[in-house]
């Protein structure tokens, strides 16, 4: 196959805050950086225009609040590309054959995110195994950030994308003076994360609300992100009488770097394909308290070792949890001795994943 001038499109549904700069941030700027150092030239879309952190050094092109996939095809030089990579955008559809039959050139799919939970009917399921016939086909591959979306991407779409799935697990990349180290307790707790009910905020709420809050020490829990739950977050909390304890913090640049700065990270999500919060907090030596198929997606925490784990939706063993911690009940082995799992989702293994890709599809192969 005749090979294409050294030049990729980064096509990512992800938009750009300068509040919120966090692990894919990083990978973006990271893979930008390793591409120019072979000579590889990347176009980036995106839904927005930012020229925060190194974005101010990308070719970036914004498609102003269009379908991503869609602006591409309608504005972007398609046919000029060696490789098409998309992130956070629709996984399979009609979209990818009129890009193909325009650009020839083999497009690799990254899937991020856990498909929200909710019921699928007969007549979906079968769309979306007929879709996933028609027009995967068009993709080269599939990239997925664990064996768990592996599995959940084939039950959505079909046995027919089982052999065109590439696994390249998220890297983190941590600060050296992020890193938790041995203080007395202070009874504070750190949530961070889209705010959207596949979270499950609305558990750790009703956990709290069932303490028995008169018997226990002051705490409080800050809750950083934003999202489309958030007035929902705040009107349970309001319910509950729990403002002197909740606090939202909205986003910020650099949530990790905080981390340190509170006893516990509380991850109650119902469903994950990677879990980026539950990794950062291992890597910075922060005990996590999360679910056991969902935020321990990975398996790398060890529970009495990083942090606890309890059933998603338990809202009971998320009670128990708490109610120990604080009364001093439970305490841990040893945060700090990591699972060798860890030590490789870094940044740069994630970068040298990519690129290997990239490698594959330019003459720098």
């Amino acid at each position: 196959m005749e090979l294409k001038p050294k030049k990729i499109a980064v096509i990512c549904d992800y938009l750009l805050l300068p509040t919120r700069v966090g692990g894919m941030d990083a990978f973006f700027w990271a893979f930008d950086r390793a591409c120019k150092a072979q000579q590889i030239e990347v176009d980036w879309y995106f839904p927005n225009e930012s020229r925060h952190g190194d974005y101010a050094n990308l070719t970036l092109f914004s498609a102003e609040g269009k379908n991503m996939l869609r602006f591409f095809y309608e504005h972007a030089p398609i046919a000029s590309y060696a490789l098409i990579v998309t992130h956070f955008t629709e996984i399979c559809g009609p979209i990818f054959k009129e890009i193909f039959r325009v650009a020839h050139t083999p497009m690799y799919v990254v899937v991020h995110n856990a498909a929200p939970k909710v019921e699928v009917g007969l007549k979906q399921r079968i769309t979306n195994k007929l879709k996933g016939k028609l027009y995967s086909r068009y993709i080269a591959q599939y990239v997925v950030v664990s064996a768990a979306a592996k599995e959940e991407l084939i039950k959505k779409w079909g046995a027919v994308i089982a052999n065109k799935i590439t696994l390249i697990p998220n890297g983190v990349w941590v600060h050296p003076n992020w890193k938790k180290t041995p203080q007395p307790a202070t009874n504070r707790f750190i949530t961070a994360c889209h705010l959207h009910p596949d979270k499950g905020l609305q558990d750790l709420i009703a956990a709290v609300a069932q303490l028995p809050l008169q018997q226990l020490p002051p705490f409080e829990i800050d809750i950083y992100g934003e999202g489309m739950y958030k007035k929902s977050l705040e009107q349970l909390v309001d319910e509950h009488g729990l403002n002197a304890i909740f606090t939202f913090k909205g986003n910020v640049p650099q949530v990790m770097s905080l981390y340190k700065n509170y006893d516990y990270l509380i991850h109650p999500s119902l469903r994950e394909s990677f879990c980026y919060t539950v990794i950062e907090a291992l890597m910075l030596d922060v005990p996590v308290i999360t679910t056991k198929e969902a935020g321990n997606v990975l398996g790398i925490l060890r529970e009495g070792v990083h942090g606890w784990l309890y059933e998603a939706g338990n809202v009971a063993q998320l009670q128990l949890h708490l109610q120990q911690i604080l009364t001093g009940h439970r305490m841990l082995l040893d945060s700090t001795d990591r699972d060798k799992k860890l030590h490789n989702l870094t940044l740069e293994a994630m970068v040298l994943g990519y690129m290997g890709i990239v490698e594959k599809h330019t003459n720098t192969a």
